[in-house]
């Protein structure tokens, strides 16, 4: 009895085995929970989530961060990506010139 009772408070969507008890054991509705309740809750809940924070961080906090952090990664970026190409093209401007002077 605990174990229905648990099923009717966590399955929602099975109150109709209280109409139509199974015959079989309910593995059925525990794999019907787990591949279709989260998803469908959780996408409720992340579009609720996001129309009511997006604008609210939109407007107070992603400005301000976007604003810090994108100069500091663009620098990083920056850095790295110079250091990378400057000495590719460095050692074939090199590689060229050490071709023409030595030979």
């Amino acid at each position: 009895l605990p174990v229905f009772r648990f099923q009717y408070i966590f399955f929602p969507h099975s109150y109709y085995s209280l109409l139509f008890p199974p015959t079989t054991p309910n593995h059925y509705s525990l794999f019907a929970y787990l591949s279709i309740t989260p998803s469908f809750y959780y996408s409720i809940f992340l579009l609720l989530h996001l129309s009511i924070t997006l604008p609210f961080y939109y407007s107070t906090f992603l400005l301000p961060y976007l604003s810090i952090t994108l100069p500091f990664y663009y620098s990083i970026f920056l850095l790295l990506y110079l250091s990378i190409t400057l000495s590719f093209y460095y050692s074939i401007f090199l590689l060229l010139y050490l071709s023409i002077t030595l030979f």
